[in-house]
């Protein structure tokens, strides 16, 4: 397994396109935060610094499904993943393998964003509204659900890996549930909903990873961490189990 991590990881470090523009992207996104929330035309544009977290954190699901997508498949191509199981390596190491570089490239997603955040919260005029606690667990449930995201989009590679169109499956769930988490969210808050409708709606609000990246916080890490533990271990179990029974062309 060591040598297929050595060879994951000199691919991802090789492929700067995978991770270069987005720290480029958030550095222009936060000196622009950063002017126009000091400004002194408006008072409503003195904003705190936590929308340096809860704005930004809403990009994460789109940058890890491109990055799933674009990584993983070139595994399925040209006989790559056939290739690695004639040389010796088993199965389940190339799950492990591939799973390890998502969740670091996860990480590194998080880091980023939360890193900068803190940098250039400290040049907004009104500060951080969160307490120091509120925003370490902003980054635990944003890195928690960041890597129960990423390993959901690699077994989606793996289970529809033969399609045409397969890396861009995940993109294409990071677009639906995003739309959908607005929808739920905006309509919790600022809508009259029916008592079986609000339910429904506070329900998957408090069990779909990508929901826990847009804006603030609104449950409790009850619900947080274990719905992230369950996706993480169900998407892992499930791409271990399929490409095991799966037939390498």
């Amino acid at each position: 397994m060591y040598r297929l991590m050595v060879a994951d990881f000199n691919r991802l470090l090789n492929r700067k396109v995978l991770y270069v523009p987005h720290l480029i992207y958030f550095l222009v996104l936060d000196i622009i935060y950063t002017i126009v929330c000091n400004m002194k035309t408006s008072e409503e544009l003195y904003f705190s610094a936590d929308i340096l977290y809860t704005d930004n954190s809403t990009y994460i699901p789109l940058f890890l499904a491109v990055f799933a997508g674009t990584f993983l498949i070139d595994d399925f191509k040209d006989g790559i993943l056939r290739n690695k199981i004639i040389s010796g390596a088993k199965r389940m190491e190339i799950v492990l393998s591939h799973a390890v570089v998502l969740c670091v490239y996860a990480f590194f997603m998080n880091a980023l964003i939360h890193l900068m955040g803190l940098v250039f919260g400290g040049f907004f005029r009104n500060g951080y509204y969160s307490t120091q606690r509120t925003l370490l667990t902003y980054t635990l449930v944003h890195f928690g659900s960041s890597v129960a995201l990423v390993l959901f989009y690699m077994c989606l590679i793996y289970l529809f890996c033969e399609f045409r169109f397969a890396a861009f499956i995940p993109l294409a769930v990071a677009i639906a549930s995003k739309v959908v988490s607005f929808i739920i969210t905006y309509d919790l808050y600022n809508r009259a909903l029916s008592d079986r409708t609000f339910r429904i709606f506070n329900f998957l609000d408090g069990h779909m990873p990508s929901s826990y990246l847009v804006s603030t916080l609104r449950h409790g890490t009850a619900e947080y961490f274990p719905t992230c533990i369950a996706f993480t271990a169900g998407s892992l179990l499930i791409t271990g189990i399929y490409f095991q029974l799966k037939d390498i062309k």
